[in-house]
């Protein structure tokens, strides 16, 4: 009988160790702990940041196509009310994504002075 081996998967047994060294670590140097701490609240936040980027880079791409859309809409005789609507549209879209970013950036924020409070108070 033959067995398989995921080759991804931790060997039984490799974890206790690894955890007994980040123990013994971090309980004889507490300012390892709080830079590690630190370091990683601040690549949350940034990684927020870089995602919320993203979003709105996207958003912007998808915006534009429909602004062009509207603004064509409102400027021919026979559409203008539904191009008024359109713009209206995009208008309330892109105070959105205004709120949107200003919200998640106080997030990230809010991320990275919590947990520099809690290990440096």
């Amino acid at each position: 009988m033959t067995t398989t081996t995921d080759p991804h998967s931790e060997p039984a047994g490799s974890i206790e160790p690894f955890e007994a060294v980040c123990q013994q670590l971090l309980q004889t140097n507490p300012q390892l702990a709080s830079a590690a701490s630190r370091l990683m609240a601040n690549q949350t936040a940034a990684l927020m940041l870089e995602d919320m980027r993203c979003f709105l880079q996207g958003s912007e791409q998808l915006l534009f196509v429909a602004l062009a859309k509207a603004a064509h809409l409102a400027t021919e005789e026979t559409t203008t009310e539904q191009g008024k609507a359109a713009l209206s549209a995009v208008t309330d879209a892109l105070q959105g994504l205004t709120g949107f970013a200003r919200e998640l950036t106080a997030a990230a924020s809010a991320v990275a002075t919590a947990f520099d409070n809690k290990t440096t108070g």
